[in-house]
């Protein structure tokens, strides 16, 4: 946790630092990444972060709730997102430490680094994760990476997206495999995404992912989770629109349906929640 901390402070002051003349194409706060043939100058961006988010566990019964503040700042070539999530199920708590970290080489080459760390109840013990993504231009663009999952015990989730996008003008296309590596085992899971632009920030997206893999993570006060390799399917829908010259809204909602082939046992997650951001 004190490296975790020490990391994120290192850059919260080196993009500070950089933020006196920004040009910027990323803007991860809002969950979307926007590439146009040529940058677009703009003064440098600050924003604080809100978000609650209602997790239930079904048949279990199990409601967890998640409550995140965080800071958002925007260099010339670097944009980096702190947040502090906490998690609070019946006189349960816990909370992480999470940051995000963009840096645009060039109009055609840019890294995401995240990294987030918590006592291990509610969240995975350790998250580390690092992607790159080239854009040849015309809308499209790739992506490949790694990530692991690491909860409090010996048990760890490696992760490797490899993916695609086009936007044809409102519209976007995005395809990504992700290579899961748990128990020596190597699964896969297909995802796909749309979404549609109205105006300015203003944006629907909507995600469907399949494939087969092992539990990644399960909060301490979930039970009676298969431990065997199950079929999953994930529904992720999200709009996201401003509401002021300041403030922008996000509403989004997931569910996820995990199957076990050999006991038939099967278990579903509801998520819903939403997210507001204010400019400083």
């Amino acid at each position: 946790m004190k490296y975790i901390g020490l990391f994120l402070l290192v850059q919260l002051f080196y993009t500070k630092a950089i933020a006196n003349n920004t040009r910027n194409i990323i803007d991860t706060a809002a969950q979307v990444t926007v590439f146009n043939d040529t940058t677009i100058k703009e003064r440098p961006q600050q924003k604080l972060l809100l978000s609650v988010d209602q997790l239930r566990y079904s048949p279990q019964e199990v409601n967890i709730t998640q409550i995140g503040a965080g800071y958002s700042i925007k260099g010339k070539n670097d944009h980096l997102i702190l947040k502090f999530n906490n998690a609070f199920s019946h006189h349960d708590y816990s909370a992480q430490l999470f940051s995000e970290y963009y840096h645009n080489f060039s109009k055609k080459d840019y890294i995401n680094i995240l990294l987030a760390g918590s006592d291990g109840k509610f969240f995975p013990a350790f998250i580390g994760g690092f992607s790159n993504f080239f854009v040849p231009g015309k809308g499209w663009e790739l992506q490949a990476g790694a990530r692991v999952y690491a909860p409090k015990d010996d048990s760890r989730s490696f992760v490797f997206p490899v993916g695609v996008s086009k936007q044809i003008d409102k519209h976007f296309f995005g395809y990504t495999l992700y290579m899961v590596e748990q128990k020596k085992q190597l699964s896969f899971v297909n995802n796909f995404n749309y979404r549609y632009y109205f105006k300015g920030d203003q944006f629907f997206s909507v995600n469907y992912g399949i494939g087969d893999r092992y539990n990644i993570f399960q909060p301490e006060n979930v039970t009676d989770i298969p431990a065997s390799k199950m079929h999953t399917q994930t529904v992720n829908a999200l709009f996201t629109t401003p509401v002021s010259a300041t403030w922008n809204l996000e509403i989004h909602f997931t569910y996820e349906h995990y199957k076990d082939s050999k006991s038939n046992k099967d278990f579903n997650i509801y998520m819903p929640g939403l997210m507001v951001s204010r400019k400083l």
